[in-house]
């Protein structure tokens, strides 16, 4: 079996159009507004806001994060939207 080597725009209209027709327009935009290759310098600014913050400091906020997240109840865990898996 041979597959056609597509260009990028015809797989980026084909992406555009099964989305669109399987989650309805505005899901299609808002799935796709998950991904933007976004701005700036992200290393450099990730080095800056951590420039400060030991490993034992990055541990204990985690392990406090995964404390309070094993103590809330399942009950209030998002809900699905029906028709959207």
């Amino acid at each position: 079996m041979t597959t056609r080597i597509r260009t990028l725009n015809d797989i980026r209209h084909t992406g555009i159009s099964v989305l669109t027709k399987e989650l309805g327009a505005a899901n299609a935009i808002r799935f796709l507004q998950q991904f933007s290759a976004g701005t700036g310098d992200y290393s450099r600014a990730r080095k800056e806001l951590l420039r400060d913050v030991t490993l034992d400091q990055l541990l204990t906020g985690l392990n406090r994060l995964k404390s309070r997240r094993s103590r809330t109840p399942r009950s209030h865990a998002r809900k699905r939207t029906p028709g959207v898996r």
